[in-house]
């Protein structure tokens, strides 16, 4: 089974055949003021490592783009923060890079941003941080 078909099969599951550390069904669809909600889902392109279309793509000139992207239809000063994905960034300039992104996309210096580097799931441990920082209260 392929993964996009995996995570379909979980995602078409009822809640309540699923043991949770809260037991049998805690789940519920009822909304709350508390509920972290994903509003967008996108990624930047991607091609073969090292000899692909975009071998010569600076990651800040792919990463700008999708930055403005999410943004598109709020205001980007209500952007907290920004956890981006990313794995094996070759060197420490990554954050640097991905910083010079928001700002080409038009966030402001308020927005602040880091990066996860987790093999095969950065994305995942992103979405993961960014809600557990909102739960929190350490951001909007």
């Amino acid at each position: 089974m392929n993964r996009v078909e995996h995570l379909l099969q979980h995602l078409q599951e009822k809640p309540s055949d699923k043991l949770t550390p809260q037991g049998v069904g805690a789940f519920s669809s009822k909304k709350s003021d508390d509920d972290i909600v994903i509003v967008s889902a996108i990624r930047t392109a991607i091609g073969k490592a090292k000899r692909g279309s975009f071998k010569e793509t600076a990651p800040t000139l792919l990463l700008a783009p999708v930055l403005k992207y999410v943004a598109k239809d709020i205001d980007p000063k209500l952007v907290d923060d920004i956890c981006v994905g990313n794995v094996l960034a070759r060197g420490g300039l990554r954050a640097t890079e991905c910083r010079q992104a928001a700002f080409l996309a038009g966030y402001p210096k308020t927005t602040t941003l880091r990066t996860v580097n987790r093999q095969c799931s950065s994305g995942l441990q992103s979405i993961a941080d960014i809600a557990s920082s909102i739960r929190a209260g350490y951001i909007k």
